[in-house]
């Protein structure tokens, strides 16, 4: 199994200058992901994304703008003429992530931020509600986000998008660590929290 990730900083690229090289130097398929989003931060972000998606491409001797990338019925984008390739774009804050493997692959990235933990509700499991409710107040936003982002990997490897049942499935086996790997229906998974930026958390999920 050969899994590799990457993070980017994409405050490099806000002058004006640094974007548009940038951006024309993107695939087509990038540049409409760019294009797409509605504010400056996301369409920075995206471009990040698109900048390390090209990169991982190029490294592999595919060019991004002949290489055909499709969408399962849930969403999730895939290279039909590259069945062993995968891979997996996130970005979050000042960061974007990209996730390469041999095997189904999903990443995640999030800022830590002040917050409502109002998503536990329809993301923990049982289990981790208890953990999260049995932690000193100072400990619960970095542990809200370390499942969050575990889980969000997890989904993106498994394909489904919001059809997942985020609730049945717990990441986390205890506080401080994180299960080494989940089974989803027939499918088992290994979960990698990564060493992220300062007040980022990261994740990679791969299908074992």
């Amino acid at each position: 199994m050969n899994t590799e990730y990457c993070f980017l900083d994409v405050s490099k690229y806000k002058s004006e200058e640094c974007r548009l090289e940038a951006y024309n130097c993107l695939s087509v398929w990038r540049r409409e992901k760019v294009d797409a989003q509605k504010t400056g931060q996301g369409r920075l972000l995206s471009l990040g994304a698109g900048i390390l998606f090209d990169e991982a491409m190029k490294s592999r001797g595919l060019d991004p703008d002949k290489t055909r990338i499709a969408v399962n019925r849930y969403g999730k984008p895939f290279l039909p003429d590259h069945p062993d390739l995968h891979f997996s774009l996130s970005h979050s804050g000042a960061f974007a992530l990209c996730a390469v493997s041999d095997r189904e692959v999903g990443c995640d990235i999030q800022i830590i931020e002040e917050r409502r933990l109002s998503a536990v509700s329809r993301a923990f499991s049982e289990e981790e509600a208890r953990i999260l409710r049995e932690l000193d107040k100072s400990e619960e936003r970095a542990f809200f986000y370390r499942v969050w982002t575990l889980k969000e990997s997890l989904i993106k490897a498994d394909g489904r998008g919001l059809a997942f049942p985020m609730q049945s499935i717990s990441v986390m086996q205890s506080a401080g660590q994180c299960r080494d790997a989940v089974k989803v229906q027939e499918k088992e998974y290994r979960l990698t929290e990564l060493p992220a930026p300062e007040n980022y958390c990261a994740a990679v999920c791969e299908l074992l």
